[in-house]
């Protein structure tokens, strides 16, 4: 008797303090939608990246970090750019007037959809550059905030195609 009331004992402790069975730990959080002109022209959302691996940049004209970064990304374009979609998502408020000339002279090769900051903070920026990496059913993966490499990028691309 005294054994069954203290095995009781420990399992209410444990219910209370939450030892025991493990909590189920949360997957990734959804990417929050969007649906963005492109700076060529036409649109691009959420929905229609569906089913498909996508590295989001957040960007601006003005962040010299962000200039770093556009290498790193058209090498990824070169690379992946048949099997997963490739954003720059402008944040200049000033839009295309701006976004245009900047992104003719620095050669950028993926697309650049016109975005802003408030975009950027939903997706858990607290600075430029952000880059987020969507799986292909639409949760965020990766979030990186600075630069980061190619090798890193790479990596994180081929463990999401390998799913």
């Amino acid at each position: 008797m005294r054994r069954t009331a203290a095995l009781l004992a420990l399992a209410v402790l444990a219910a209370l303090t939450g030892c025991g069975e493990p909590a189920a730990q949360p997957g990734p959080p959804p990417a929050p939608d969007f649906d963005l002109p492109l700076l060529r022209g036409g649109r691009v959302s959420l929905d229609s990246l569906s089913g498909h691996i996508a590295v989001v940049d957040f960007w601006a004209t003005w962040c010299a970090p962000c200039v770093k970064q556009i290498p790193v990304l058209n090498a990824i374009e070169r690379e992946f750019g048949d099997r997963i979609a490739v954003l720059g998502i402008a944040t200049d408020a000033a839009g295309a007037k701006v976004v245009d000339p900047f992104v003719r002279e620095n050669g950028i090769a993926y697309r650049v959809p016109l975005g802003n900051m408030e975009l950027a903070r939903r997706y858990g920026a607290p600075g430029l550059p952000t880059l987020a990496v969507i799986s292909a059913d639409g949760r965020i993966a990766r979030l990186h905030v600075g630069n980061i490499t190619y090798p890193h990028l790479a990596q994180t691309i081929e463990a999401l195609l390998a799913r």
